[in-house]
């Protein structure tokens, strides 16, 4: 059986978001205390928590009505869940500079040196270690613009 890589960032309160997206805001709704009718409880354990986030908070996937209007009604909802179970490959980038291009040639090179082949429908990832290099610095909000320049570019 293949194994399955969870590759979500925990969601929690003050993590980095891109420039101006909503800051991610989380409270207790509910606690137990309160379900159980305690008055004035000394801790409040929590039973229901709200959150407050952006769509685009953490690891997501934009789904193609994000890019652009003429893709109106191509929601999330829309792409087949077996979208999102695929090969992964991993790709090693780390010692690139901020902004600095990946070439088709480079990516071949990774392939090789990792001894990986990318076949269609396969999910490729590009490690830059962007977050470790620049994670509160003033190029924390360049990282997304350089790796969509890649994917796009």
């Amino acid at each position: 059986m293949p194994e399955i890589i969870d590759l979500s960032q925990e969601i929690y309160e003050g993590m980095p978001v891109f420039k101006d997206l909503p800051q991610v805001k989380m409270e207790i709704h509910n606690s137990h205390e309160e379900w159980a009718g305690i008055k004035n409880p000394e801790k409040r354990t929590p039973a229901v928590h709200k959150l407050e986030l952006g769509e685009h908070t953490g690891t997501h996937v934009d789904a193609i009505n994000h890019m652009a209007p003429q893709y109106e009604g191509q929601s999330i909802d829309k792409m087949p869940l077996s979208m999102f179970y695929t090969e992964g490959i991993c790709l090693d980038f780390s010692h690139k500079n901020l902004a600095e291009l990946i070439e088709p040639h480079e990516v071949k090179l990774a392939c090789e040196k990792a001894n990986v082949e990318i076949n269609k429908g396969d999910t490729v990832l590009l490690y830059t270690d962007h977050y470790r290099k620049h994670f509160n610095s003033e190029n924390w909000g360049n990282g997304l613009v350089f790796l969509l320049k890649l994917l796009v570019g």
